[in-house]
């Protein structure tokens, strides 16, 4: 029977080749036919500081604290959530913001499209960035992303696009899998292998420090397009019947958890919804030629936007969209 396990004994296996002999402390061990005898096992590290870097010094605020005036204020990027139904166009739409444009692609969709973005000429504009999955390292796309969002590369641009947005939260979750212990201290295959629903919470946790590394692109003055795929979900209405309602695929787990959707509904300055138009003749649906750009929430969608609130703006088919509608 080994030791009993105490809340010492966690760190007995904390970075040994990493401490000195000040870091140890001896501890009783018992056993029943040699009787007790010391073994040395780490001190429990500050909670503030690892091991040797210990300190009783107080941290002061770097600078005096003082009040802004709007002079000095700089300006910001806008912070665009787009998503709608496949096919739709969120790709070209995403293509014609003005200025300089950094598209980060995930999906090959820029390869794709190619030949209707020359035709529009917009390609002299946009600078591809393409970061792939690869199945035998899949910690390594997530890392490449925020290494690169992170990096010089991603500033000095009027526009950063991310497409897509939730195909990054797979990246998070393949690298969870690969690098997180499941319940059974062994890499999991899928996220529902994390009993109590925890899989969610971990993937939220691992993908949400996104933001940070964007807030810095839109404090340099670009705009931050991150496209989502459309996810069409039974809503529950206390005020009547029930309704469906599209919404961005992000993760979003059960009773407040791993709150994936809202904080990026929340975070945007615009969440607009790109819809195919649909006419029903004789009760059959039929696709239309137009798109239409929605920035007010309804109960079919949601929708919202910080200067242009409530519009249904008709997207042209075979010409470039006006983003100073929205980005004023």
């Amino acid at each position: 029977m080994g030791r009993p396990c105490s809340d010492e004994s966690l760190y007995s296996d904390y970075y040994y080749d990493n401490l000195s002999p000040d870091d140890f402390e001896e501890q009783p061990r018992i056993n029943k036919t040699k009787g007790t005898h010391k073994m040395p096992i780490p001190k429990r590290p500050s909670a503030a500081f690892p091991v040797g870097a210990q300190t009783t010094e107080r941290i002061e605020p770097s600078a005096k604290q003082t009040v802004d005036s709007w002079d000095a204020m700089k300006p910001r990027g806008h912070f665009i959530g787009l998503y709608g139904v496949g096919g739709a166009g969120k790709t070209t739409l995403a293509a014609m913001l003005p200025g300089k444009t950094l598209f980060i692609d995930l999906e090959g969709s820029l390869k794709i499209i190619k030949g209707n973005l020359d035709a529009l000429g917009l390609t002299a504009n946009i600078t591809p960035k393409f970061i792939r999955f690869d199945p035998k390292a899949p910690a390594a796309a997530w890392n490449d992303l925020i290494a690169f969002l992170k990096s010089d590369a991603a500033m000095g641009y009027d526009n950063v696009v991310i497409d897509s947005f939730t195909r990054a939260q797979e990246y998070a979750a393949s690298n969870c899998m690969e690098s997180i212990p499941g319940d059974s201290s062994t890499i999991k295959q899928s996220l529902e292998q994390w009993t109590y629903g925890k899989g969610a919470q971990i993937v939220y946790d691992k993908f949400v420090p996104i933001y940070p590394l964007i807030d810095n692109i839109l404090d340099s003055g670009a705009n931050v397009c991150a496209i989502c795929h459309d996810n069409v979900l039974r809503m529950a209405n206390p005020d009547g019947g029930d309704f469906i309602q599209h919404q961005p695929h992000l993760v979003q787990g059960e009773k407040g958890k791993a709150p994936g959707r809202d904080k990026y509904q929340q975070t945007v300055d615009h969440l607009l919804f790109l819809a195919a138009d649909i006419t029903v003749e004789k009760g059959k649906a039929k696709g239309g030629m137009t798109r239409t750009l929605y920035t007010g929430g309804i109960a079919s969608m949601m929708a919202k936007s910080r200067t242009a609130q409530g519009m249904a703006i008709e997207v042209p088919v075979d010409g470039v969209f006006d983003w100073g509608q929205i980005i004023h």
